[in-house]
C-alpha cells in the first residue's frame, strides 16, 4: 500500500449504522469498575491487561462484551472507531 494514499482520518460513517454508534459511543465511555485500572475508561486499558483480564477474571455480562471488543479492536489497529465519539 502507498503510504502517500492512505489516510488516517477514515470516515466510518458509510459502514456503520446509527445502532452501532450509539454502541461504539457507549463503550468509548465505558469505566472499569474494579481492579488495577478502576476507573479509568476500558478503552484506554493497556492490551496486556486486557490479555489479563480475559485469560483470569474476566467477568460476565456486558463488560465482558466490551473487554472482548475493545481487545479486537486493539489487537486489530482499529482504535480510530472510537476517537473523536
Amino acid at each position: 500500500m502507498n503510504k502517500d494514499n492512505f489516510n488516517n482520518n477514515v470516515d466510518f460513517s458509510s459502514v456503520f449504522s446509527a445502532a452501532d454508534y450509539a454502541y461504539f459511543y457507549k463503550l468509548s465511555s465505558a469505566k472499569m469498575p474494579f481492579g488495577k485500572y478502576c476507573g479509568k475508561y476500558i478503552k484506554d486499558l493497556p492490551e496486556n491487561y486486557l490479555i489479563w483480564l480475559k485469560r483470569n477474571c474476566i467477568p460476565s455480562g456486558e463488560l465482558k462484551i466490551m473487554i472482548d471488543m475493545i481487545y479486537e479492536i486493539k489487537l486489530n489497529g482499529m482504535e480510530d472507531l472510537l476517537r473523536n465519539l
